[in-house]
């Protein structure tokens, strides 16, 4: 709020009156802030993602590796299927690639929209 002095006279003047009467400038610096905020906001949520991915896709990875999840001193080789193991790897690395790939274009991204680097 903000008062206006006109012939010693005080109107006090409301939030409304005063956001109508900045100059365009102003106005457009506002809205361009918002926006920016906005989309820096739902762009480091999604490249967050990307990365929660990728460590969820790694770690699968490497628990596959466990042969002997029970026990550290046994291998269970009675159940163990080669083909689908190899299967199984490729997809699952495959997958982290893709994943590696999409987290390193959402930070390259996000440094060149928002100017900032991704942490």
């Amino acid at each position: 709020m903000s008062e206006e002095n006109t012939s010693n006279e005080v109107v006090l003047r409301g939030a409304l009156q005063d956001s109508l009467d900045r100059n365009i400038k102003t106005i457009k610096a506002d809205r361009a802030a918002e926006i920016s905020e906005d989309g820096e906001i739902a762009y480091k949520r999604k490249v967050e993602d990307l990365r929660t991915s990728l460590n969820k896709l790694t770690r699968s990875r490497n628990r596959t590796l466990d042969l002997s999840p029970d026990n550290s001193l046994s291998l269970l080789t009675k159940n163990f299927n080669g083909e689908e193991f190899a299967d199984s790897d490729m997809e699952t690395s495959i997958n982290i690639r893709n994943a590696e790939i999409a987290f390193k274009i959402g930070k390259e991204r996000y440094k060149f929209l928002f100017g900032k680097e991704f942490v």
